[in-house]
C-alpha cells in the first residue's frame, strides 16, 4: 500500500465570507510481520512432523496480498517438506497471493534433542521478518520385551530384577544387560 502522507481538505460554507478551515492528516505505513498458528513442538527421529503453518499479518491483521518466499532453516540435520507424507521436498515455502497463511513439514534425519526451526519471510512490500520455533526431536524407540519360559523365573535387565514379563521401549544402538541365575526352581 502506498499512502500520501500529507492530505489537506479544505472547507468553505456557502453564504459566509471569510471562513475556511484546514487540517492534515498523517497515514502511517503499514507494519508487516509473520506469526507461527501452528508449530509442533515434538517429533520422533525419522518420522514426519505435524504441520507448521506461518501466518503473514498487516498491522497485526490477517494480510492475503502478494506472495512472500519463506525461506527454512533448521539447527539439527533434516529435510523440509510442502506436504504431511515428507515425500515432496523442498528448500522455501511460500505464502500465496490470496492467502495468509504458509504451510510445511520437517522431517529429522539425524540428531535427537531440539532442533530449531527457523523461518525468514521476504517480499510482500516491506516484510522481513523472521521466527523460530524448538523441536525437541525424540530418539526412535522398538518395544522388547523380556520374558521367561518356564514363566515366573527371575531375570534382571539393566540391574533390576524382575519375575513377570517386562517390555521396554529402547532406541536401537542402545546397550542392555539381561541376566538370569541358573539352576532356578
Amino acid at each position: 500500500d502506498q499512502y500520501d502522507a500529507n492530505i489537506r481538505f479544505y472547507l468553505a460554507a456557502t453564504g459566509a465570507s471569510g471562513l475556511t478551515a484546514s487540517n492534515t492528516f498523517t497515514d502511517a505505513p503499514s507494519t508487516y510481520t509473520m506469526q507461527f498458528t501452528a508449530a509442533p513442538t515434538s517429533v520422533t527421529l525419522g518420522s514426519c512432523s505435524a504441520a507448521f503453518s506461518v501466518q503473514r499479518l498487516e498491522n497485526g491483521i490477517a494480510d492475503t496480498t502478494g506472495s512472500t518466499t519463506l525461506t527454512l532453516a533448521t539447527s539439527g540435520t533434516g529435510t523440509f517438506y510442502s506436504d504431511p507424507t515428507c515425500t515432496t521436498s523442498i528448500l522455501a515455502g511460500t505464502i500465496v497471493n490470496g492467502a495468509s497463511i504458509g504451510t510445511f513439514y520437517y522431517k529429522p534425519t539425524s540428531g535427537t534433542g531440539v532442533h530449531t526451526i527457523s523461518v525468514n519471510g521476504n517480499g510482500n512490500y516491506n516484510l522481513s521478518s523472521s521466527l523460530l520455533s524448538n523441536l525437541t526431536v525424540n530418539a526412535n524407540t522398538v518395544a522388547i520385551t523380556v520374558k521367561t519360559s518356564p514363566t515366573g523365573r527371575s531375570f534382571s535387565v539393566d540391574g533390576t530384577a524382575y519375575t513377570s514379563a517386562q517390555t521396554f521401549n529402547w532406541a536401537p544402538g542402545e546397550n542392555h544387560t539381561i541376566a538370569t541365575s541358573s539352576p532356578q526352581a
